[in-house]
């Protein structure tokens, strides 16, 4: 499983994230400001991949600028637009070490009548992730995992002020929805008709 995942990852990203890793391992604090310097240095132009999604669907522009928008204030180069949230950079004081962030839909179980016809979904679910490995998905980095947290919880205020992050959140709900149907072959038994 590790080795599928380093394998999507661009070889020559990981040479330089591999890099920047060692110069921060080398000098014990770093200045935000050096560090950015030195981070823009070692990623340089990164190549964006997308799986699960047709690449040139709107649902696939959706995730790509969500998560360029959360990488953005999360390396301070964008203020974050809420209060109480706070970047990456920061909270990590200068220390901080390489840690992928990622979106997931996080869905409580979704309630269904005892005849199976009603359903609720009874909390919308988004979630950010974090990790500093490339094979596994929690971090070790209490910095990233706070940041992962913050976000996660600032969610909805960020989704009043950037749309993006609301679209995204629409685009999660409607995978679960899209989900349901068919697993419970709801359009079968409503007599949908899916074709087109």
């Amino acid at each position: 499983r590790g080795r599928q995942t380093r394998d999507r990852l661009d070889a020559q990203s990981i040479e330089r994230v591999a890099a920047l890793q060692k110069q921060v391992r080398r000098v014990r604090s770093v200045a935000p400001q050096r560090l950015l310097a030195g981070m823009r240095g070692a990623f340089g132009p990164l190549t964006a991949k997308v799986f699960g999604v047709p690449a040139d669907t709107r649902f696939a522009f959706v995730c790509l600028e969500a998560d360029y928008q959360m990488k953005r204030i999360s390396l301070a180069l964008e203020r974050p637009p809420v209060r109480g949230l706070t970047s990456y950079l920061a909270l990590s004081r200068g220390t901080s070490q390489f840690n992928r962030f990622w979106f997931v839909a996080d869905y409580p179980p979704i309630n269904v009548s005892s005849d199976g016809t009603v359903f609720e979904i009874p909390k919308r679910g988004l979630k950010l992730l974090a990790s500093n490995s490339p094979t596994k998905v929690k971090t070790t980095n209490p910095a990233a995992a706070k940041f992962a947290e913050s976000f996660t919880k600032h969610l909805p205020e960020l989704a009043r002020v950037q749309p993006v992050f609301a679209d995204l959140q629409n685009l999660a709900d409607l995978a679960v929805l899209a989900a349901l149907i068919d697993t419970d072959s709801l359009d079968r038994k409503s007599g949908w008709d899916l074709t087109w």
